[in-house]
């Protein structure tokens, strides 16, 4: 088990096949807790070592997000990895490298990207900056994706979580609210 306080949010909805792949990925001897949160029809396979919350309805991807986030905050977790059903985990220690570069530069929300519109394509990406902390290089991109991302715990009890009356673009809101913040000092304005 990690020695570091992480968790992770996993979000599904009606892709078990895609779940399955994913699941089989997770290096759970490097987080502390995984919640999924199931969004659909239920699945046919129990999974292991995590914590399942089943909706009875769909409620949407902002708030199945924010019913695992909060899941993880009430058992104390400081870094909450969300990921989304069709990814794949290819580094065990991506969740040691996210949580170093925060506290290495202070940002408390990342986000990874694997593709998007004007970013070009994967393995061929140009930044649209590249700023070097201590140890650390994170690079802006121009448009966001969110299929997986790290927060700080804090940063909900600064902005608060993500808006649910969005359906598609309740990332970008949230975005927002994280670059406009007073305590984050940010100056986007």
């Amino acid at each position: 088990m990690s020695t570091l306080n992480t968790g992770l949010v996993v979000t599904t909805y009606n892709s078990e096949k895609w779940f399955k792949e994913l699941y089989a990925t997770i290096p759970f001897k490097r987080l502390k807790e995984i919640v999924v949160v199931n969004g659909g029809e239920p699945y046919t396979t129990t999974y292991s070592g995590v914590t399942w919350i089943q909706h009875t309805f769909n409620k949407g991807a902002a708030q199945s997000r924010i019913d695992g986030i909060k899941y993880l905050q009430n058992k104390g977790i400081e870094h909450i990895f969300v990921i989304e059903d069709d990814m794949l985990i290819k580094n065990e220690y991506i969740f040691e490298k996210y949580v170093e570069a925060s506290l290495d530069t202070g940002i408390k929300y990342f986000c990874f990207c694997s593709t998007a519109q004007g970013n070009g394509s994967p393995g061929k990406r140009t930044p649209a900056e590249i700023v070097e902390y201590k140890n650390t290089k994170v690079s802006f991109y121009r448009e966001m994706n969110n299929e997986f991302t790290y927060h700080r715990s804090s940063v909900f009890d600064e902005v608060g979580y993500y808006n649910t009356k969005f359906t598609h673009l309740w990332d970008v809101e949230f975005v927002y609210r994280v670059l406009t913040s007073e305590k984050f000092g940010c100056g986007f304005r």
